[in-house]
């Protein structure tokens, strides 16, 4: 199985952080591990359909065929998840910055927090249908995400933020930069409003609360240190990342990761992995 990541275009990167390809062939049902990252992301077949199925405590599943034989919408994850993929897989996963999903659907991102659903419920996206037409004859990645990003960049460029949307660009960056140190009620401060106000413009655009954003934004910074320095004692990062004892820590890295720190650092996670390298927490 061949895994490559790519550049999205440079009018669409405040959309999107970039695209992971996954191509080859599977003979058996083959688990892959999917984690919590902060960011929504989009799965799009081409060349031909696959078995595919999830596993997970999804609030929504519309997958109602074991055939990947049109795009998904994969929402915010709080918790991790499993995919089984079998066949010749052609896949691109589009992966959002945090506050790009919402300028694509146009409508409260929470409403698909853990959610899997079809790309056609959105009616401004549902002729899409043409598009996936031609990624069925499409054989190579590049070709593929040429269809896709001609298909996304006028979606984008039309998209027009009513007056009481808020900008959050700098509220991210700054929750970003103090890998997620910092309390909801000093964003609120920053961006000049209530701590209610700041939910609800998160809730709309990021999908996740701030406080669970921060959350997640804390993890990644957490996984990438861990792995820059691996000999390091748990307890080490117990402290520095201000959990209350050894077990919270263990319980909070399966819940979002699937497996114990120490399994983490053993396996190498595959996709998620390139994720985690290549798709850096940015806005």
């Amino acid at each position: 199985m061949q895994t490559r990541f790519f550049q999205a275009h440079e009018k669409l990167k405040p959309f999107i952080n970039g695209y992971i390809v996954l191509q080859g062939f599977l003979a058996e049902a083959t688990p892959s591990l999917t984690t919590v990252k902060g960011t929504a992301s989009l799965g799009i077949p081409f060349g031909q359909p696959f078995e595919f199925q999830i596993s997970s405590t999804l609030k929504v599943n519309e997958i109602d065929s074991p055939f990947f034989n049109q795009p998904y919408l994969f929402g915010q994850l709080t918790i991790h998840g499993w995919v089984q993929s079998k066949g010749h897989l052609n896949l691109v996963f589009v992966v959002f910055t945090p506050n790009g999903l919402f300028p694509l659907i146009r409508e409260n991102t929470s409403k698909y927090q853990n959610s899997l659903v079809l790309l056609d419920r959105f009616p401004h996206l549902s002729h899409w249908v043409d598009m996936q037409e031609n990624l069925w004859k499409t054989k190579s990645a590049e070709q593929a995400i040429a269809e896709i990003e001609a298909f996304l960049l006028p979606l984008f460029a039309s998209f027009e933020p009513k007056s009481n949307h808020l900008d959050l660009t700098p509220i991210l960056h700054e929750i970003i930069a103090k890998d997620g140190f910092v309390t909801v009620t000093d964003l609120a401060e920053k961006a000049s409003m209530t701590v209610r106000g700041l939910e609800k413009q998160f809730n709309i655009q990021i999908g996740l609360s701030p406080k669970a954003y921060c959350k997640v934004v804390r993890f990644q910074s957490l996984l990438r240190n861990m792995v820059a320095e691996p000999n390091k004692d748990f307890m080490h990062w117990v402290e520095q990342y201000h959990y209350t004892d050894q077990s919270y820590f263990i319980r909070d890295f399966v819940k979002y990761n699937g497996m114990t720190p120490k399994e983490y650092l053993q396996q190498n996670a595959g996709i998620d992995q390139m994720i985690s390298e290549k798709v850096k927490f940015r806005s």
